[in-house]
């Protein structure tokens, strides 16, 4: 393992990045406009504050990356195993980049997407949505416009906000392309689209494949799924491709979850709790697989909130047998970044490894793998 090279490659992106001050590197569309301290309060109070602003902070889970780091050490070891396998030099150089930004911060580390042109985007996008035709998701008051996506060249319309409609259809955050290599859902594939949230993922992926593909999106939150039914039925030329599965993913079927239905802040466990709004039970795409008949799965594409390496684990059958290619969320812990591309070499499959990254701060790191 290259453990020296990689040390010595985070050790010149933090000594390069130590003095800088950037002021053009924060996203006010995800972040909201920076929270001047008030001097009046705690540290603490102006803390929850700025969590606040940036979606951060609630009463029932901190999923603020720098909540997972329990120690005053960054857990450097958590990186290591995937840059040794990431097959190109982009690909580690990138990952390097992000460690960085997660140490520093964005007014020390610039990723790569912040330039003109991705301002210039969202300006564009502001620009098609109708502000006079919203719905409201149920979750710190957000409210998504609609929008129809013609101005891109696809025939998609939907409910959606600017920062996502950027991610999913211009960034193209499920796609992966460097050099010679392209991992994307392609025509006639079948695809698992797990988190299917509002709908925006289903949309692209049966835009993807056609009429001789097959969407098979998760989503268990009620207010998820209110929207995503809507986001559907605007699009009739998509949605017959397009099966929704409403049962969260695990490693095991049939375990009961209980939740609060907050849209995407919403808690869930699988522990009874009484303030629970509504349960259900886990299934594996492996059983889901075997059930429904599917005699392929060409593309899995996987953003769950934390449970992808359990998600992956119900998939371990699917994955041995059809050797699709792979989409997986890195960003919602740091171990995430070792065990989940460890879990899928382990399977000795001869998949190879790449890294992306659709925003400019630290989340929406994506593991591409292709055999």
């Amino acid at each position: 393992m290259s453990v020296n090279n990689f040390i010595a490659a985070i050790t010149a992106e933090l000594i390069c990045s130590v003095n800088n001050n950037y002021n053009d590197n924060y996203d006010p569309y995800r972040y909201g406009e920076v929270i001047v301290p008030d001097k009046k309060k705690s540290i603490k109070e102006n803390l929850i504050a700025q969590l606040n602003s940036r979606g951060y902070y609630n009463d029932f889970n901190n999923r603020n990356f720098a909540g997972q780091i329990k120690s005053k050490a960054f857990p450097y070891s958590d990186f290591f195993y995937l840059f040794d396998i990431l097959e190109d030099e982009n690909s580690k150089e990138l990952l390097i980049k992000i460690i960085a930004y997660r140490i520093l911060g964005h007014t020390k580390v610039k990723l790569p997407l912040n330039k003109p042109s991705l301002w210039n985007d969202l300006k564009t996008i502001e620009m098609h949505q109708r502000k006079d035709d919203v719905v409201s998701i149920g979750f710190m008051n957000q409210q998504l416009p609609y929008i129809d996506l013609e101005f891109l060249g696809l025939p998609i319309k939907l409910y959606y906000s600017a920062i996502g409609v950027n991610v999913d259809f211009i960034i193209k955050q499920y796609e992966f392309h460097h050099d010679d290599i392209h991992i994307q859902a392609e025509p006639g594939d079948v695809v698992i689209d797990a988190g299917g949230c509002f709908g925006d993922t289903a949309l692209y992926f049966s835009n993807m494949v056609g009429s001789t593909g097959l969407v098979k999106t998760f989503e268990f939150i009620p207010n998820n799924i209110e929207l995503l039914n809507r986001n559907l039925d605007l699009n009739p030329n998509l949605k017959p491709a397009i099966e929704l599965i409403n049962r969260p993913l695990w490693n095991e079927s049939n375990l009961e979850v209980f939740f609060i239905d907050n849209g995407p802040g919403s808690k869930v466990t699988f522990e009874y709790f009484n303030e629970h709004t509504g349960k259900t039970k886990t299934i594996t795409i492996d059983e889901f697989v075997q059930s429904s008949g599917l005699e392929e799965v060409n593309f899995i594409k996987m953003d769950v909130e934390g449970a992808e390496t359990n998600a992956l684990l119900g998939a371990k059958e699917t994955i041995k047998k059809y050797r699709p290619k792979l989409a997986i969320a890195l960003y919602h812990s740091t171990k995430d970044f070792e065990r989940i591309p460890k879990l899928i070499n382990d399977l000795g499959l001869g998949y190879r490894f790449y890294l992306s990254h659709a925003t400019i701060y630290g989340e929406e790191t994506m593991l591409f793998a292709k055999v």
